[in-house]
């Protein structure tokens, strides 16, 4: 099923929003940029905040790579008097295919707040990166509150940005340093980046040029914005266009066919985030498409080729290639044991070592269920055998749970000659060996021991 995810909410939230402001608020902008107020002595450097510049707290709100990197450049700074953090309710504080920021926070010493405790704080900058609240200027005592939204503003306010340029046929988006007002991104604009969009580009590929570019707008105009010494235009009303979450029904998408080849492709690249779902095709996940040159003669939507790697379409001018996705049929034969299909679809995968969202590779998936033959078949096929989970979790220890379960060794056996990796803690700072001691299996223990491991 494809999961009902990639959203964005309040000021920035991740993936959606795209393409660009009109030429001329956009050449506005890059005037503002290249003549913007400077100080009379030279401006510090984008990794250095004077004492001129100094405030007492900054607040970094929103989640994934682009809070953490911003907060740790600001802790890095000498100057500043304090920082505070405000993670998304949904972090988790573990890091998963995105570092948590709630984790980032409780390993440096760094407060953890919430909105209550910053609406009377009269001296702060206050960050939305990705933060999924929207929040009430008027309920603040500062007025230096700002976002960093996932579009290059007026257009693709709200949710989805990684999504809605790539359906619109977009070959670029961007993003935009923005003051916080009471709408929905619709702030007074400081300064935006461009990003292209590549033909081949996807919704995740798209998400992670954003979060690298709204990085380098948080980098290079912090000085600035504690200084006070920015410009901020009113957004125009010409191309200005706004989705909301409700734009997209993730429960029930539906790649239209009977569309253009280039069409069809924007739909398949536009749903492409691994992390959330792949689109589905004739009932098989795909995971990229391909426009030929091949002008279509059957009707549009029909098969014209069908083999284990793609299905070749026809559309309404050019045929389309569209690649299936084996990796979700490969984790289910990995916890079935099927030793056949594991080989099958070991070999269409491009990466044997992917991981899911819980951040389990077939490898793991296999060893956790005990299923010897498919884990042979795994390390065959060159699986890593010490790859680790979010958690930290190794595939030793995935064996030593299934060996638990079945009461049978074997698997974890075949790891051990194999090589993999026995005293490597998780994240919990636990080894395999002080999860085995308590469990009601000496045999376990007896095996570890006497290959040598001593934690």
């Amino acid at each position: 099923m494809l999961a009902p995810r990639l959203k964005t909410a309040g000021h920035g939230e991740c993936p959606a929003i795209g393409r660009g402001v009109s030429h001329i608020f956009f050449n506005a902008v890059a005037r503002i940029r290249s003549a913007r107020l400077r100080p009379a002595h030279k401006p510090a450097r984008p990794d250095c905040v004077s004492h001129e510049t100094l405030i007492v707290r900054i607040y970094i709100a929103g989640k994934n790579k682009i809070a953490v990197e911003a907060a740790e450049f600001v802790r890095r700074q000498p100057n500043l008097a304090e920082l505070w953090v405000m993670p998304n309710a949904e972090d988790s504080g573990i890091d998963t295919w995105q570092p948590s920021l709630r984790k980032w926070a409780k390993v440096h010493q760094v407060p953890i707040v919430c909105l209550d405790d910053v609406y009377p704080v009269a001296d702060l900058l206050f960050m939305s990166l990705e933060f999924d609240t929207l929040i009430a200027p008027a309920r603040f005592r500062s007025a230096k509150l700002f976002n960093i939204h996932f579009s290059l503003l007026p257009q693709y306010k709200g949710a989805y940005t990684a999504i809605w340029p790539l359906l619109d046929g977009k070959d670029y988006t961007g993003v935009t340093l923005h003051k916080i007002d009471k709408g929905i991104d619709t702030g007074d604009i400081i300064d935006q980046e461009r990003i292209s969009i590549a033909l081949n580009d996807t919704s995740r590929t798209v998400y992670d040029k954003y979060l690298d570019a709204g990085y380098r707008l948080f980098e290079t105009w912090l000085p600035r914005l504690l200084a006070g010494n920015f410009v901020a235009l009113p957004q125009p009303a010409d191309n200005s266009s706004f989705r909301s979450r409700s734009s997209i029904d993730f429960l029930n998408l539906k790649i239209e066919l009977k569309q253009t080849a280039f069409a069809v492709h924007n739909q398949i690249r536009a749903f492409t985030f691994r992390e959330y779902q792949l689109p589905s095709v004739y009932g098989w996940p795909i995971s990229k498409s391909q426009i030929t040159r091949i002008r279509s003669v059957a009707k549009p939507g029909a098969i014209v080729e069908d083999n284990d790697r793609f299905m070749q379409l026809a559309t309404i001018d050019y045929d389309l290639i569209v690649y299936k996705d084996a990796f979700e049929l490969l984790l289910r034969a990995c916890e079935r044991g099927a030793e056949s299909e594991v080989r099958f679809y070991g070999r269409l995968v491009e990466n044997l070592n992917m991981r899911n969202s819980k951040g389990w590779s077939p490898l793991m998936v296999a060893a956790y269920h005990n299923n010897l033959a498919a884990t042979k078949a795994l390390v065959e096929l060159g699986a890593d055998l010490n790859q680790t989970n979010y958690k930290g979790t190794t595939v030793a220890m995935f064996a030593r749970s299934g060996a638990t379960a079945a009461r049978d060794l074997s698997c974890l056996r075949f790891l051990l000659e194999r090589g993999a990796e026995v005293n490597a803690p998780d994240l919990h700072g636990r080894t395999i060996l002080s999860y085995a001691v308590a469990e009601p299996f000496p045999e376990l223990t007896e095996l570890l021991r006497a290959w040598g491991v001593e934690k």
